[in-house]
């Protein structure tokens, strides 16, 4: 919250009361993110230990971080653009 009581940013997040910071809700639909997870291919765990991981990752966002079940995953908005390693 540093940039926004300095007044050179905004922030999205949940609220906190904080002296100085005013919040307001945005109309329309939720802000969501893409959440990934990546390893090395020499070390790419096993299956299980993959599934594992997703468990605790998912319930830590949902407790946590307020992910909710929402569907489908939304549709990647990427275009190429030069210059791009794709």
């Amino acid at each position: 919250l540093g940039l926004v009581l300095a007044g050179a940013a905004v922030a999205f997040g949940p609220k906190a009361e904080h002296p100085g910071v005013a919040w307001r809700p945005l109309l329309g639909s939720p802000i969501t993110c893409r959440v990934s997870t990546a390893w090395r291919v020499a070390t790419a765990p096993a299956g299980d230990m993959v599934a594992d991981f997703s468990v605790v990752a998912v319930r830590t966002l949902k407790e946590n971080a307020g992910m909710t079940d929402e569907g489908a995953v939304p549709a990647r908005r990427i275009s190429r653009r030069p210059g791009m390693l794709a």
